[in-house]
């Protein structure tokens, strides 16, 4: 909540329309997609939301409030990621690419295998498991589970 809180009003984003959102997300290229986002401002509150459709017919969603999360921009990054999580394949991932091999010199030297461990005894060692102690309320010992007493002020 802190990162954002010198947040630029709603009126000054890149786009109001779309706040939370920068300038590359919105226009260019790497523009991204709102499919299974929106956003919401009412009387009520204000945020983003994901939202998707399951194959039964139902729909769900997810409602992040800006002023509960403390900006546009986290409440959008939540229901992004949220949607994300619902809908695979709407954002390309990023491509990995495998660490450079280093080089040998760098390699670390080999340690040397380890000593087997020694053989357990051929009887093995059980600890005996004593029972359970009982708890005692009001000086007697009650051997049945039952709710606790309540205790506070006034009892007593």
């Amino acid at each position: 909540k802190d990162l954002y809180e010198g947040e630029q009003p709603r009126e000054k984003h890149p786009e109001p329309k779309l706040p939370g959102m920068l300038e590359h997300e919105v226009r260019g290229p790497s523009a991204l997609s709102l499919h299974g986002l929106s956003n919401w401002s009412d009387l009520k509150g204000a945020g983003w939301k994901a939202f998707r459709e399951l194959p039964t017919g139902k729909k769900e969603n997810r409602w992040f409030s800006m002023r509960k999360l403390g900006s546009w921009r986290l409440a959008f990054l939540c229901a992004r990621t949220q949607r994300n999580i619902w809908h695979e394949g709407v954002e390309p991932k990023a491509s990995a690419q495998p660490a450079p091999k280093p080089s040998p010199a760098k390699l670390a030297p080999k340690l040397a295998p380890a000593k087997p461990a020694r053989k357990a005894a051929s009887t093995p060692l059980v600890t005996p498991t004593a029972p359970a102690k009982t708890a005692t309320v009001g000086g007697s010992a009650s051997s049945s589970v039952g709710p606790a007493r309540k205790r506070g002020r006034g009892t007593g």
